[in-house]
């Protein structure tokens, strides 16, 4: 009786001889080092995630014997400002108090029982700055009153303060700079989101009779042409320059001198059950900014009429928020309400001292009804 011997192929036998020998070899070898850590700026959440450290020094952050100094690159204060870490998923973030600079290099070092583990600096992206434009000038009219005091420019970017006086000029037709044309303020009147900005005319120049008029005169003159002018390189808020000089041209009339009289405006009213606006046109040029927020219409109960308001300095309408209804209606017009030369209802800004009483504080009311 024969027995089965089997037997081993020796090329295969050979083979599994060298594989085990060189797993045994490798076994045998240290690890493949770990990726090396490193910091990385998160820009929508605003933190540092720091990737890679070791788990010990995690564990030494969470149990409050590790540090983190984040600074500006070159800083090198030692303090660093204030942050908070946290672990996430074998990653250390750290979440800055205040929101880290567009454009600049950070250093961040993490240390672990009194010894720096890991040292890294990133750069945050350059913020995209929009190139500003001037996009309205009000008054917005071929003809302005020799005796206007206000102009406004408005802007599509918030714009730094500071850079008025230097770069915007007043000059006439033939390019010379009109001298001192505006009131120097100690600060600049921009609205709150530093896009409007209100330029002020020298009213000690233009009221008749006063020590500057008499010296100087008044800025502008009836009959002659102006232009306002931005320099190229007045900045955004971010630093943008607008890139050239912008110029808006206007001609001057005759000094408006009469106090505001609302029974010369127009009223057109809409029809009732719609949402047609009511239009009011003036006699004059009126101050765009004050008209916008002094005048209104009330209802036969005196309630105001809500809606959308816009004016361009010689028109003025409302669009209402619901129909209008059949009835009576007032227009009314504040007693500060100012027409581009400082005239108010109460009185001509040229007026003699003592004319104005502080009791001509009432608003003015004009009926109209829609019908």
């Amino acid at each position: 009786m024969s027995v089965f011997q089997p037997r081993v192929r020796r090329p295969i036998a050979a083979a599994l001889a060298s594989f085990a020998a060189l797993f045994l070899a490798l076994a045998g070898l240290p690890l493949a080092a770990a990726a090396e850590p490193l910091a990385m700026f998160d820009e929508d959440r605003g933190i540092v995630i720091v990737t890679g450290l070791e788990a010990s020094t995690l564990d030494a952050m969470e149990s409050d014997a590790g540090s983190v100094i984040l600074e500006l690159q070159g800083a090198e204060s030692g303090r660093g400002m204030l942050v908070t870490t946290r672990t996430e998923n074998e990653d250390l973030h750290v979440e800055p108090r205040f929101a880290l600079r567009h454009g600049e290099t950070y250093r961040l070092a993490v240390s672990a029982h009194n010894e720096i583990v890991f040292e890294n600096s990133f750069a945050t992206a350059a913020q995209e700055m929009a190139i500003p434009r001037l996009i309205s000038f009000s008054p917005s009219l071929r003809f302005v009153p020799e005796n206007a005091l206000r102009f406004y420019l408005t802007f599509s970017e918030p714009m730094a303060a500071g850079q008025v006086r230097e770069h915007v000029s007043l000059q006439r037709a033939d390019g010379t700079p009109v001298e001192s044309p505006f009131l120097n303020l100690a600060t600049e009147l921009w609205d709150a989101e530093q896009r409007r900005l209100t330029l002020l005319l020298d009213p000690g120049r233009i009221k008749q009779g006063v020590g500057p008029n008499l010296q100087g005169g008044s800025p502008l003159v009836a009959g002659n042409d102006y232009r306002l002018v931005v320099a190229g390189d007045m900045a955004s808020a971010l630093g943008q320059p607008i890139g050239q000089d912008i110029s808006t041209q206007f001609s001057v009339s005759s000094p408006q001198t009469a106090a505001i009289d609302p029974s010369l405006w127009s009223i057109v009213p809409p029809q009732p059950g719609t949402r047609e606006p009511v239009f009011v046109s003036f006699d004059r040029v009126m101050d765009q900014a004050t008209v916008q927020r002094l005048l209104w219409i009330s209802d036969r109960s005196g309630d105001a009429v809500h809606g959308s308001i816009a004016s361009d300095g010689t028109m003025w309408t409302l669009t209402p928020e619901q129909a209008w209804s059949a009835g009576a209606y007032r227009l009314v017009v504040e007693p500060d309400l100012e027409d581009v030369a400082g005239n108010t209802i109460r009185s001509a800004f040229d007026a003699n001292a003592g004319t104005i009483g502080a009791t001509d504080l009432e608003p003015s009311f004009t009926p109209f009804a829609i019908r």
